[in-house]
């Protein structure tokens, strides 16, 4: 289990959310640890090598959605021992299949039709999704309007090359693997990595904690993030 003894948090991000997304984690670990923020504007090989290179045995790991999905692997690949893995609405298969929970291969690959069709439109599209639902849906839907144009450097081909690390990465048994504390924060009001998740985790993984964020969507929001931040560092 985490012991809240760490001397650093590296912060990565989701699918298309640039680092503004992070702020609200960034805020709730603020002043007790070196915080690090990541985001997903490069190709796998070149985010692993650095993400590892400044990982330790002191380090805690605080993984959004597809974020979290790029730690499990990194630390698979290296078994690296680091101070624990936090999961934030993350899905080890966000997919899915007929005997574990995810959004489906049919919405996926609507969004890499959408990619190619009108990238803002669906950016505006994912980030109203990860909002719904929230018991402030409307607030923070309103503050995830920016993020589409805050990554207007972000390259088509790597947005494509990431939206498939989503629709093809089936990282249940690397996960199986890691030998260190993961905790798994779900939103009960995610539509992206759902609360319908928490049974097959504590089933599969049951050295894990899994813990349930009341009124969180999959944006984790300043008070999930509070609660988050509050968990890991108390142990």
């Amino acid at each position: 289990m985490l012991d809240g003894c760490f001397e650093s948090v590296h912060l990565i991000g989701g699918w298309a959310q640039p680092q503004s997304a992070l702020g609200p984690l960034e805020q709730a670990f603020g002043g007790a640890s070196l915080v690090t923020t990541w985001t997903l504007n490069d190709s796998y090989v070149a985010l692993a090598t650095q993400l590892s290179a400044q990982w330790n045995e002191r380090t805690l790991i605080v993984g959004w959605s597809l974020g979290g999905s790029l730690a499990i692997r990194r630390l698979a690949e290296e078994n690296r021992m680091v101070a624990g893995l936090a999961l934030v609405a993350c899905n080890p298969f966000f997919s899915g299949d007929g005997c574990w929970p995810g959004v489906g291969l049919e919405l996926l690959d609507s969004f890499a039709e959408d990619l190619k069709a009108d990238r803002g439109r669906l950016l505006r599209r994912f980030n109203l999704l990860q909002t719904q639902g929230a018991t402030a849906a409307r607030a923070q839907a309103r503050q995830t309007l920016g993020f589409a144009s805050e990554i207007e450097s972000w390259s088509d081909q790597q947005l494509s090359a990431s939206l498939e690390w989503l629709r093809s990465w089936d990282l249940r048994d690397e996960l199986a693997r890691l030998d260190i504390p993961v905790v798994h924060f779900l939103g009960e009001a995610d539509a992206i990595a759902p609360v319908d998740l928490a049974q097959p985790l504590q089933q599969n993984y049951p050295a894990h904690q899994v813990k349930i964020i009341s009124g969180m969507s999959h944006f984790p929001d300043a008070e999930a993030s509070r609660f988050i931040a509050e968990c890991l560092q108390s142990g």
